[in-house]
């Protein structure tokens, strides 16, 4: 199994340290942003917080693609079936290297957070319970895009992460043409929507989203076990 991971790791380098260099810069940005505002930050600094690691766990996201096009190819498969793991080895060890990438997202982000919270003095600004939420969706997506990846192979599934993104596009815009939205009427409008996002119903799906994401990475995996071996036959030499 580690050796998959190695393997994916290795073979995709210029991917991890891209998103190395990403993190690095958002993490460098929040921090300079604090230690210049000091405890005078409002709530504009928050949603420039979340943005940022929005943008962390998207384009991690995005890369996903490179993970599952290295090896599609029939000698793989072929060498992938003679060794003990078989393709229950290959699937898992794309599963656990994406997890281990956004796991590594979001251990960034809590350090970011430990460290703008002592320099602001308060836990007004604390992101923790935002990073959970990123974290937890972008995992309910890579559990749905990678079926596809695994049985279509990564052009289907790029298409298919398209298409999940273009739903949640919808689903916000529909949101705001026919839900409330005097929050944005008010004299605060980011005030406003911080203390929306404080209220019981986003503190529910909060605490809800991690199980509803571990479950579905789980299901996932099994489905694209059962998967692989009729999307293997679809890889050229």
């Amino acid at each position: 199994m580690s050796g998959h991971i190695y393997k994916n790791f290795c073979l995709c380098k210029g991917n991890v340290i891209f998103m190395a260099v990403m993190q690095a810069i958002v993490s460098a940005t929040i921090i300079a942003v604090a230690i210049l505002g000091g405890n005078t930050l409002d709530g504009e600094f928050t949603i420039l917080s979340a943005l940022c690691y929005a943008l962390v766990f998207f384009m991690a996201g995005i890369s996903n693609t490179e993970y599952f096009k290295i090896d599609e190819q029939s000698t793989w498969v072929s060498f992938v079936a003679s060794t003990p793991l078989s393709a229950k080895g290959q699937v898992a060890g794309k599963y656990y290297t994406v997890l281990i990438i956004n796991i590594g997202i979001l251990f960034c982000g809590f350090v970011t957070d430990i460290i703008v919270t002592g320099i602001t003095g308060s836990a007004a600004y604390a992101m923790s319970g935002v990073l959970m939420v990123l974290f937890s969706m972008e995992m309910i997506i890579c559990a749905f895009e990678m079926v596809f990846y695994i049985r279509y192979g990564s052009s289907v599934g790029l298409r298919v992460k398209g298409v999940v993104f273009g739903v949640i596009i919808a689903i916000i815009l529909i949101y705001f043409l026919f839900g409330d939205i005097s929050f944005i009427l008010s004299d605060d409008p980011i005030a406003a929507l911080i203390e929306f996002l404080a209220g019981p119903v986003p503190a529910w799906i909060t605490a809800i989203l991690p199980f509803a994401a571990v479950g579905m990475y789980a299901a996932s995996y099994a489905l694209s076990l059962k998967l692989y071996r009729k999307g293997a036959e679809n890889y050229g030499d």
